[in-house]
């Protein structure tokens, strides 16, 4: 479903407007398409208390990553994951945080400004999502 913002620009010489409308769509959805992988990461909390847990991937991209995690991380909270199959780290913010089954959850995270690679080997993949 589209959203559309609507922006009125004011005349400089009045305070009315000049009926002017631009319309701004958004798309909902993903930059790129995340490959399904189980790669080991360690998730430490960025808060005053530390929390460090280590998982796993469910699936993978340059942008973002699905991990499985018995910690209740809430949506915002952020937090740095570093790939224990490569040199991948970044720092993250959680952007959803879905129940699989009694105390263990799936959490979407978003990687702010990722560097280095998910695996190290002629098949890994990279932030950038190239091999």
């Amino acid at each position: 479903m589209k959203r559309l913002g609507i922006l009125k620009r004011r005349s400089a010489s009045s305070s009315r407007t000049t009926g002017l409308t631009v319309r701004l769509a958004m798309q909902p959805g993903r930059y790129e398409k995340r490959s399904t992988a189980a790669v080991a990461v360690m998730l430490t909390s960025r808060d005053r208390v530390s929390r460090t847990e280590l998982t796993l991937t469910e699936n993978i991209s340059g942008r973002g990553a699905r991990v499985v995690t018995k910690t209740l991380w809430s949506a915002s909270d952020s937090l740095v994951i570093k790939s224990l199959e490569g040199d991948l780290q970044s720092e993250a913010r959680v952007i959803y945080r879905q129940p699989v089954r009694e105390n263990v959850y799936a959490i979407g995270l978003e990687l702010i400004a990722p560097t280095g690679n998910w695996r190290t080997k002629s098949t890994e993949f990279n932030s950038h999502g190239r091999t």
